[in-house]
């Protein structure tokens, strides 16, 4: 069988050609259904954040954090809640910058301010 395209063939081929775009447009809409879900916003007590964080800190530690408000938390009815996304961009804006990194920006701010200086 060859893969010539004639004139005759051109229905069949352009039938074919639209069938597999639906198939992929189908595909594409389930997988990014999948993803685009907004994942449900859980809410956790002390003890669930003590085994959420990843150092395990003790009971202790957490209260300490919260009375120094450095843990996004909400206090109502006496008891402390956390909310898992909350948790997820503290941990990720604790991040400690290398010395090379502080070199860096030390560096850049020394330059700029020399030309301010100058002018």
């Amino acid at each position: 069988m060859t893969n010539e395209l004639t004139f005759e063939k051109l229905p069949d081929a352009v039938g074919f050609l639209i069938q597999e775009v639906a198939e992929l447009k189908d595909f594409i809409k389930k997988h990014t259904a999948k993803q685009e879900a907004p994942k449900e916003d859980v809410w956790m007590s002390v003890t669930d954040l003590m085994e959420y964080l990843p150092d395990k800190p003790s009971r202790q530690t957490v209260y300490h954090w919260v009375h120094k408000r450095e843990i996004p938390h909400y206090k109502g009815s006496k008891k402390i809640r956390f909310k898992q996304s909350e948790i997820d961009e503290w941990l990720a804006t604790n991040k400690r910058k290398s010395t090379a990194e502080i070199e860096a920006k030390a560096n850049k701010y020394l330059s700029e301010n020399r030309k301010a200086q100058r002018l």
